[in-house]
């Protein structure tokens, strides 16, 4: 019984480290709708959906371009030095406050700001 819980055990622990997972572009990534999903996504390339795109991680890095003209981010911790380009509308959920925002909005879009669930 004692083998069988440890190798239990040891499953679960690399399971659970293995679900960790870091995307990071540094290239030109575009699609009709862009989606990605990752613990750290760090973007110093560009990523574009001529629809949609759709971003879903913990933390949120890089310089580089995210564009398209209906977006929905959802970065827990949103560190991002780049630029969003948006023409319609780009749903940011985040804890980061406004104030600690280090990229730039174009596009004439309209940015709304929501608090990430965690």
């Amino acid at each position: 019984m004692k083998k069988v819980f440890f190798f239990i055990s040891l499953f679960v622990t690399l399971a659970s480290q293995m679900s960790y997972a870091v995307f990071n572009n540094s290239g030109v990534m575009r699609s009709k709708s862009s989606n990605l999903a990752a613990d750290i996504l760090s973007n110093t390339g560009t990523i574009e959906g001529l629809d949609y795109v759709h971003l879903q991680c913990n933390q949120l890095t890089g310089n580089g371009l995210i564009k398209g003209p209906n977006m929905e981010i959802l970065a827990v911790e949103c560190d991002y030095e780049g630029v969003i380009d948006c023409s319609q509308e780009c749903i940011l959920k985040t804890n980061t406050p406004s104030s600690k925002f280090k990229f730039r909005f174009i596009g004439g879009g309209k940015l709304v700001l929501k608090k990430a669930n965690n």
